[in-house]
């Protein structure tokens, strides 16, 4: 396979960058957070895109760039339509001439969170702007006329490269590790997945895929609460889990768009295709022999 990834500085490309199979010929994109060994993109630019993909020339494009900030996306919507929006359409246009098999990374955000746990089919109605605009752009993918895959991840951690974007599990190391005090949502019902798992999982699909069109939902076997989450993150980690305190998630004035309350997964799918992937406890423990190998 010759692989194209976008957004591989991130959590999840930079996961699928590591767990590439040997022999396949793989390169990753970043924009905003510099990564050695991957090369630079602006995907807001349609003629750039094109050029840099037609360049490459890959059968696969993994495109997992975006701006995962909620609250960036309901304060800048015109911009946030830009990257998450306008740039898969570009990269998405330049797939179309290689014919290349387009897998889109979208989100669990596209589900409101009252009717969990959701399956691929079920109902999508976006409580935010974020969840707006990618269940906007996973309906332009739907109209690709080549091969495609959407992906929709729920709540990812695990080690994430130097300088890219903070996620709780991070917070909660980096917070407790200075004795420092969190506040975490207790009403707020997860579905944590190791990012390492999700990364495999998609090659796994991607590379067994048969239909023209797939949607996955991927994420861990659990359930949990945010502040059950951090606590474990602090239990595995050896930190001091009474600094955490359990708040409401109306607390948190601070935010702008509204969070939905639990869009957990209806595994069977992903469970069919590729098996359950590791549960909270695994996947922390997996985390912290990746951190450790960096002291």
């Amino acid at each position: 396979m010759r692989v194209a990834i976008t957004g591989a500085s991130a959590i999840l490309g930079s996961h699928l960058l590591k767990t590439a199979t040997k022999g396949d010929v793989v390169e990753g994109f970043y924009h905003n957070h510099r990564q050695e060994g991957i090369a630079n993109s602006d995907l807001t630019d349609a003629a750039f895109t094109y050029s840099l993909f037609k360049g490459q020339k890959p059968d696969t494009i993994i495109h997992c760039a975006g701006n995962g900030l909620v609250d960036f996306s309901e304060k800048e919507p015109e911009k946030a339509r830009q990257i998450n929006l306008q740039a898969t359409i570009n990269v998405m246009a330049a797939a179309t001439e290689l014919k290349a098999h387009f897998v889109y990374i979208s989100s669990n955000a596209v589900y409101s969170g009252e009717n969990p746990p959701y399956a691929e089919e079920s109902d999508k109605n976006p409580i935010n702007e974020y969840g707006r605009i990618k269940l906007e752009a996973e309906r332009v993918v739907s109209e690709y006329q080549h091969k495609k895959t959407i992906i929709r991840p729920i709540f990812l951690y695990g080690r994430v490269p130097e300088g890219s974007r903070t996620h709780m599990d991070t917070r909660v190391i980096n917070t407790l590790g200075k004795g420092e005090r969190l506040d975490v949502a207790y009403d707020i019902i997860t579905q944590p997945t190791y990012a390492e798992d999700c990364a495999k999982a998609i090659w796994d699909i991607v590379k067994n895929q048969y239909s023209n069109s797939l949607t996955v939902n991927i994420g861990g076997p659990e359930t949990i609460s945010l502040y059950g989450f951090a606590l474990k993150v602090a239990e595995v980690f050896g930190l001091d889990r009474n600094l955490i305190t359990p708040r409401p998630s109306s607390f948190f004035k601070g935010t702008y768009a509204p969070r939905p309350f639990n869009t957990t997964f209806d595994l069977t799918r992903l469970n069919s295709l590729v098996g359950p992937l590791r549960g909270v406890e695994d996947g922390l423990k997996a985390m912290k022999d990746v951190y450790d190998a960096f002291l």
